[in-house]
C-alpha cells in the first residue's frame, strides 16, 4: 500500500483532492450504528507487486434493510480502485488495469457466502457509481443517506435473489415503465 499515493504514473498535483487521499489503510474501520466492525482489509495485487485496488468487508453480519429482506449482510467500505488506475488522476491520462471493483466484489460475496451471508453485501454508494452498481445488480435502499467529507453516499444493497447472476457476468436489465 505504500504505492498507492507514491506512484510516478500520477499527477503531482490535483486540482479537486481525490476523496481516499489523505486515507491510513493500516487504521481505517468499519463503524455502524455507533460501533466499529470487525473486518477484513482486502486487496487485488497484480505481479509487478502492485496494489490495483482495495476495500474493508466486515466479518460480522448486519440485518438486511431492503424490504422483505432475510438474514444478514456483510458491509462493504471504502472500495476503491488504485490512483494508478484512475486516468484523470494520471500524468497521461492512460488506464493501467481494469475490472477490480468487480472482481473486488465478486471475492466479497463469496466470502459472503462463507459467513452465512447468501452472499448479500450492503455499501454506500458515491452519487457517481449509483448506476453501475445498480447495473451489478444491487438496488437503493429506502433509509438515509450517508454524508461523508461532503459528499452524500447512496446505501445500497446486493439481494440474494440477484447473487447468482452477478457472479456470472450478467447485467440487470431494467424495464421501461
Amino acid at each position: 500500500m505504500g504505492r498507492w499515493w507514491n506512484d510516478g504514473a500520477l499527477q503531482e498535483h490535483f486540482q479537486q483532492p481525490p476523496f481516499d487521499l489523505g486515507w491510513n489503510w493500516e487504521t481505517v474501520e468499519i463503524e455502524y450504528e455507533g460501533r466499529d466492525l470487525r473486518s477484513e482489509k482486502v486487496g487485488v495485487m497484480t505481479l509487478d507487486g502492485y496494489v490495483q485496488g482495495a476495500m474493508l468487508v466486515s466479518t460480522e453480519d448486519v440485518p438486511s434493510e431492503l424490504p422483505g429482506g432475510r438474514g444478514g449482510v456483510l458491509l462493504v467500505e471504502l472500495l476503491f480502485t488504485a490512483p494508478r488506475n484512475r486516468p484523470g488522476l494520471r500524468r497521461d491520462g492512460q488506464r493501467c488495469v481494469g475490472g477490480v471493483g468487480p472482481e473486488l466484489l465478486k471475492w466479497a460475496v463469496g466470502f459472503s457466502k462463507e459467513m452465512g451471508c447468501g452472499g448479500r453485501l450492503r455499501l454506500d454508494a458515491s452519487p457517481a457509481y449509483v448506476d453501475w452498481y445498480g447495473r451489478l445488480g444491487f438496488e437503493e435502499l429506502p433509509i438515509a443517506r450517508v454524508e461523508t467529507q461532503g459528499v452524500e453516499f447512496v446505501p445500497m444493497e446486493l439481494p440474494g435473489e440477484t447473487v447468482e447472476a452477478f457472479l456470472a457476468g450478467r447485467r440487470r436489465v431494467l424495464s421501461a415503465g
